[in-house]
């Protein structure tokens, strides 16, 4: 890395190794993750889906709108779901006066759920999956068996959004679950038509998300000395940006160079389609 000034990275199992090689040598590591836990050093920053939003938009619906007293978690035993769950979720949760009865975890790319997902007591009413959505699909069969689909509300992350195709619809039908704002306008975007212009087909959902690092990077570096582009430098250039109008909607930066961005609820009707909760 050291004839490098700028790395850029997704996935935090790859993240995590380059974040002190980048330290060592002062570059600038953009971290496309949603682990905020990635921008505790001088150099990382992390412009990105947000969990704090999405714990935040979910209590606030678990609270206000279903009025859910008991619920129980179902995640993914990841780094960021750790965190969010933790450092998020619980503390709101526990402000809102909701009680969380159990935290289940299981490992990424689980096979056997049946070991795993065990009946609830009735005053469970309600369930937040979280994690990542190649998992989903074992989660929701086995909740099924017990009828929780149907007895009980379930809820989740942006996991839900990732869900694999040939998964049965009707098994994520009335599901709540938070993901990018503007994910209920994206074919009105004009980012969206130029990049199925150049790609001849739909961008991934995190693209949005990385046009805008690119976007505020190139902000920065224009009239940028040469001999000034240094990891440390470039994130406080960065932060001090504050607030950056992109294409994924409004980012907030906060001063560690984490960021705060817009989330909405989401629910799937028949055959997928994607309703905005309001």
């Amino acid at each position: 890395l050291h004839k490098v000034n700028i790395v850029i990275s997704f996935l935090t199992p790859l993240i995590e190794p380059l974040i002190p090689l980048a330290q060592k040598d002062d570059i600038l590591l953009i971290a496309l993750t949603i682990y905020p836990g990635v921008v505790n050093n001088p150099v990382t920053i992390r412009i990105f889906y947000d969990v704090y939003s999405e714990s935040q938009k979910l209590t606030e619906f678990i609270k206000e709108k279903l009025k859910l007293k008991t619920i129980a978690f179902i995640r993914c035993n990841d780094p960021a779901s750790e965190y969010q769950v933790r450092e998020y979720f619980k503390p709101m949760l526990k402000e809102a006066g909701i009680n969380v009865f159990e935290d289940i975890t299981f490992a990424f790319r689980e096979k056997d759920f049946k070991k795993i997902i065990k009946p609830l007591p009735e005053n469970v009413e309600g369930i937040v999956i979280l994690g990542f959505g190649i998992d989903f699909p074992g989660v929701l069969k086995e909740l099924e068996k017990y009828n929780y689909l149907k007895k009980k509300k379930i809820l989740g992350g942006v996991g839900f959004w990732e869900v694999p195709q040939e998964f049965p619809s009707e098994l994520l039908e009335n599901i709540i679950f938070a993901a990018p704002a503007y994910l209920h306008n994206l074919s009105n975007l004009e980012f969206y038509k130029k990049y199925v212009s150049i790609h001849g087909k739909p961008p991934y959902y995190i693209s949005p998300y990385v046009y805008d690092n690119m976007k505020i990077l190139f902000h920065v570096l224009k009239n940028f000395p040469y001999k000034d582009i240094k990891g440390k430098n470039l994130k406080s250039k960065i932060i001090e940006l504050k607030e950056w109008d992109g294409v994924s909607g409004k980012i907030k930066i906060l001063s560690n160079g984490d960021s705060r961005v817009e989330i909405s609820l989401y629910q799937y009707g028949k055959n997928r389609e994607l309703k905005h909760v309001k």
